[in-house]
C-alpha cells in the first residue's frame, strides 16, 4: 500500500503549516522543505520568527505522535496501576506545580502589557459636551451635542483632536472637563476597541519578548501533559474533561501557531493568568496544606470565565469575518471553526463540572470533588 502523507490535508486546512510567513518576501521555498531547526536554536539564540515557523512546521507531525502516546498512557497507565500501589509523589508534584505557576506568572508578565498597549493604539476617546451648545468640528464636520456622542477618535490623538478646533483651549490636567470653547466644557473618556486587539497581530509574533514567550507558551503545553501522568501514578481519577482538555489544547496550540492569529494575545493572557493561580493552588494542596473550600470553587470559576471570554471573542470574529467589517482581520476560518468548537466544548464541560461539584451536590460525601482536576 502506498504511503499517504497527512501534510496535504493539514496544509489545506492550515496553510501556515506549509508556507512561508508573509514577512518572508525574499524566500519562496515552503517551510516544510527547509532545513531542520531544533528547539535549542530558538531557546538559546536571538529571537527569529522565520526560524520558529520552520521549527513548528516540523513539530506538528511530532505533536500528533505525542498526542497518541499521551492517550495510550491514559488508557494503559490506569490499567497497569490497578495492580500496583500508588506512588507517593506529593513533594515532586508540589515542585512540578510551583514551577508551572512561576512560568505562567513570568510569561503573563511579559505578554499582558502588550495586550493593554493595543488598547492604547486602537482604543477611542469618547467626546461629549457638558453644556447644551453644540460644536461643529470643521475638518471632519463632526457635531458633539449635550450628552450625545457623535465623534470617535483614536485615543493617542486626543490632544491633536482638541487642538485643531478653533477657539479650543486646555483648562487643566483633569481627565474630564479639560477643554473649553466659548463657555462649552468637554470631557473625554477612554473606550477600548477590543475587536482591533484580536484582529491585528502587528509585532506580537516578531517582538523579541512577546514572540519568544508566546512560543514558550505553546511549547509548554507538551510538558503540561505530565499533569495526567501524576494522576495515573498516584491512582487518582482521570476524568474525560481532564485528558480531553490537555490533549486538545496541546494539539490546537501547535497546529495553529504558524497562522499567527491576532486573537492569541487574548488566549495567552487569559490562560497564563488562570494557570498562575491554578498551579499555585495545586502546589499548595500537594504539600498537604488545607485551603478554604471557596478557593477550589474560585479556581473553577476563573476557568469558566476564561472560556466565556474566549467564546465571545470567537463569536465576534465570526461576525467580523461574515460581514467583512474589518477586511484585513487576521483570522482564518479553519482556525476559527476549530477554536470555536474547542472553547464551546470546554465551557460546557467545565460548567457541567461546576454544577455537579458545587450546585447540585448530589454526592454530599464528596465535597472535595474538585480534586479530580488537580
Amino acid at each position: 500500500m502506498p504511503h499517504v502523507s497527512a501534510a496535504p490535508l493539514l496544509g489545506s486546512a492550515f496553510p501556515g503549516l506549509l508556507r512561508r510567513h508573509p514577512n518572508q518576501d525574499n524566500m519562496t521555498t515552503p517551510v516544510a522543505t527547509t532545513p531542520y531547526v531544533s528547539a535549542a536554536d530558538i531557546l538559546f539564540t536571538e529571537w527569529d520568527l522565520n526560524k520558529t515557523i520552520t521549527f513548528m512546521s516540523h513539530w506538528v507531525p511530532t505533536s500528533f505522535k505525542v498526542t497518541i502516546g499521551y492517550l495510550a498512557m491514559v488508557y494503559f497507565g490506569q490499567k497497569i496501576m490497578k495492580k500496583r500501589e500508588a506512588f507517593q509523589l506529593d513533594n515532586v508534584l508540589a515542585i512540578w506545580n510551583f514551577l508551572f505557576s512561576i512560568f505562567s506568572g513570568f510569561a503573563a508578565y511579559r505578554l499582558i502589557p502588550e495586550l493593554f498597549s493595543t488598547f492604547q493604539k486602537h482604543g477611542f476617546v469618547v467626546v461629549r459636551a457638558i453644556s447644551s451648545s453644540p460644536i461643529r468640528k470643521a475638518p471632519h464636520n463632526t457635531i458633539v451635542t449635550h450628552n450625545k456622542i457623535h465623534y470617535f477618535r483614536p485615543c493617542c490623538e486626543k490632544e491633536q483632536w482638541f487642538a485643531q478646533i478653533p477657539g479650543m483651549r486646555r483648562m487643566d490636567d483633569s481627565p474630564f472637563t479639560s477643554w473649553r470653547r466659548n463657555a462649552t466644557d468637554f470631557c473625554y473618556t477612554f473606550a477600548a476597541n477590543l475587536s482591533r486587539s484580536y484582529c491585528y497581530n502587528e509585532e506580537y509574533y516578531t517582538d523579541p519578548y512577546t514572540g519568544y514567550w508566546g512560543w514558550m507558551f505553546v511549547m509548554s503545553k507538551a510538558p503540561e501533559l505530565g499533569d495526567t501522568l501524576f494522576l495515573v501514578l498516584r491512582k487518582k481519577p482521570v476524568i474525560f474533561m481532564h485528558w480531553y482538555h490537555h490533549a486538545l489544547t496541546f494539539l490546537y496550540a501547535t497546529i495553529t501557531y504558524n497562522e499567527t492569529q491576532a486573537w492569541s494575545r487574548w488566549s495567552l493572557a487569559l490562560n497564563l493568568t488562570v494557570h498562575t493561580v491554578m498551579y499555585f493552588y495545586f502546589g499548595v494542596r500537594a504539600l498537604g496544606i488545607t485551603t478554604p473550600k471557596p478557593v477550589a470553587k474560585f479556581i473553577t470559576t476563573i476557568q469558566i470565565v476564561q472560556f466565556v471570554i474566549s467564546c465571545y471573542i470567537f463569536g465576534h470574529l465570526v461576525i467580523i469575518k461574515s460581514t467583512n467589517s474589518i477586511p484585513d482581520c487576521k483570522c482564518s476560518w479553519n482556525v476559527l471553526a476549530l477554536g470555536a468548537v474547542m472553547y464551546l466544548s470546554y465551557l460546557y464541560l467545565f460548567a457541567q463540572f461546576f454544577y455537579n461539584a458545587y450546585i447540585a451536590k448530589r454526592h454530599p460525601g464528596k465535597s472535595n470533588s474538585s480534586k479530580k482536576t488537580e
